[in-house]
């Protein structure tokens, strides 16, 4: 467990300043969640038969004889607090969180026993949209760091659990033949969740799997048709990454997307930022089922990558703006999105994609009651003739805009208020 000091206190808060001036571009809330929780919850979400619970997370009694335990990560605490707080009333929600976490773990460069994070958590939205949002926001991140010519991008799908139990039968009669080179402990977990062998470091098993099945031949065609559809928006902006059909991360509640950043900077220890989807996870912890992603950026890695930059910073007063696309508006919605929060700094922005046509009067209505500013309502018809209809509640203007005349109507607001 490390000490940190001056200067690397002070890398440390830039990093996060500059996390969470991205993040309110973004319009994610931040959530502050204990350090322990209830044992069983972590081995309910995370997987009994998993490295985590079984050798690294940190378990005691409580006088009351409760099993705690530090928490190992942050996404099942705060999909527990989501629950228990009824805050599903209310998506899609977005939320951000930063801190200790403990793995029992064997020390080396980049990996701590108490190791430090900040977590990303958009619940509500199954679409690709999510994951393009995440990226979008470390890819900014790296931007503003000035490191995204040392990071790289891996993405994979690993479809639905009902493909992934169809894939499981067809591993495990590969790795029969190969039995004798595991031991009986790691067998068992094998049996349990053949895909750990895909997380493992072990150069030996990685000889010994590289002629195994791929997943992806045997992924259902909605994961597919999802994991195209991210590929191409993110292509759409020239987000350079690899499909690597062995990622798979070595957490359970997994499903469709997952994604790792990682440097070749920093040894064995390499990968600064990983997340994916858990749409499986809430009806796991409880009688709700709502779809979820997250990513957590690894601090203590990234201040190695970090600590020879400088950052300015600067406060401004935030414009809450929502865009409300429907029509088959997704992709030109977050592009505009992003074009906006490139030029203007002081915007709190989010996107809500809807195929169905909704009373208007129903936005203006839930827009009031969360002090939104301005919404743009996005469709495909107006589109044809490059504009949207835009409704500022504050100054309650309502007009039809091309999106180079909402630039300028944007600056003209900010000036008023200067």
């Amino acid at each position: 467990m490390n000490d940190y000091f001056f200067v690397d206190t002070l890398y440390l808060q830039k990093i996060e300043c500059v996390l969470k001036e991205i993040l309110c571009l973004y319009n994610f809330s931040e959530i502050k969640l204990p350090l322990i929780e209830y044992y069983d919850l972590f081995k309910c979400a995370i997987g009994s038969i998993t490295d985590i619970i079984e050798k690294e997370i940190y378990i005691f009694s409580d006088r009351s004889n409760n099993n705690i335990a530090l928490r190992p990560e942050g996404t099942v605490g705060c999909v527990r607090a989501i629950i228990e707080n009824g805050l599903f009333h209310s998506l899609p929600c977005r939320f951000w969180y930063s801190g200790p976490m403990f793995r029992y773990e064997r020390p080396q460069k980049g990996r701590y026993r108490q190791f430090y994070q900040f977590g990303m958590e958009i619940v509500g939205i199954s679409g690709p949209e999510a994951e393009v949002e995440l990226i979008l926001i470390c890819n900014r991140l790296w931007e503003k760091l000035g490191i995204n010519d040392k990071l790289f991008l891996e993405i994979n799908t690993i479809g639905s659990l009902i493909s992934r139990k169809i894939y499981f039968d067809v591993l495990k009669k590969f790795l029969l033949n190969k039995k004798s080179f595991f031991d009986n402990i790691l067998w068992k977990k094998i049996i349990r969740n053949p895909l750990i062998l895909f997380d493992s470091k072990d150069p030996s098993i990685f000889e010994l799997i590289k002629d195994a099945p791929i997943l992806n031949d045997y992924i259902d065609d909605v994961s597919i048709l999802h994991f195209k559809e991210l590929c191409l928006i993110l292509d759409s902006f020239c987000i350079k990454y690899t499909i690597n059909h062995k990622l798979v991360r070595g957490l359970d509640y997994y499903n469709n997307t997952v994604f790792e950043w990682f440097t070749n900077d920093l040894g064995a220890q390499n990968t600064v930022c990983a997340g994916g989807r858990y749409d499986s996870l809430f009806k796991k912890l409880s009688k709700y089922d709502f779809p979820g992603i997250g990513c957590a950026i690894g601090l203590d890695r990234l201040l190695l990558l970090f600590k020879s930059m400088d950052i300015i910073f600067n406060k401004f007063e935030f414009k809450l703006i929502r865009i409300i696309g429907v029509n088959d508006t997704r992709v030109f919605c977050i592009h505009l999105a992003e074009k906006l929060r490139d030029l203007f700094f002081n915007l709190k922005l989010s996107i809500n994609i809807n195929n169905k046509i909704i009373k208007i009067n129903k936005y203006y209505t839930h827009a009031k009651k969360n002090n939104i500013d301005i919404i743009l309502f996005i469709d495909k018809n107006y589109l044809e003739k490059n504009t949207f209809f835009m409704y500022d509640l504050k100054f309650n203007i309502k007009k039809m805009l091309s999106c180079d005349g909402f630039i300028q109507y944007l600056k003209d607001v900010f000036k008023y208020y200067q």
